[in-house]
């Protein structure tokens, strides 16, 4: 995952049709260390809403991703090693 982020080619902004993100797929499976990557770069929207209005927290508490509730909530970056938004 650290590769693909890595490349100028690789686009990790980009929505499906739904609105749904490669963050809101790390989220809505429990890939916690994706989200922790995800999150990790400047250019990931944290403000996400799909075609149904759910949002990212949203998509935690369905699936009871408690660790990845986490990370949102406290807005972790590995980038930067602190806690907080950006």
């Amino acid at each position: 995952m650290k590769l693909l982020l890595a490349r100028d080619d690789i686009e990790i902004v980009s929505k499906t049709r739904g609105g749904w993100t490669p963050l809101s797929f790390a989220i809505e499976n429990g890939h916690n260390e994706v989200v922790k990557l995800l999150l990790a770069q400047d250019k990931i929207e944290r403000d996400f809403k799909d075609s149904e209005d759910q949002t990212l927290l949203s998509l935690v508490v369905g699936n009871r991703h408690e660790e990845v509730a986490e990370l949102l909530l406290l807005g972790q970056s590995e980038k930067e090693g602190k806690i907080g938004f950006n």
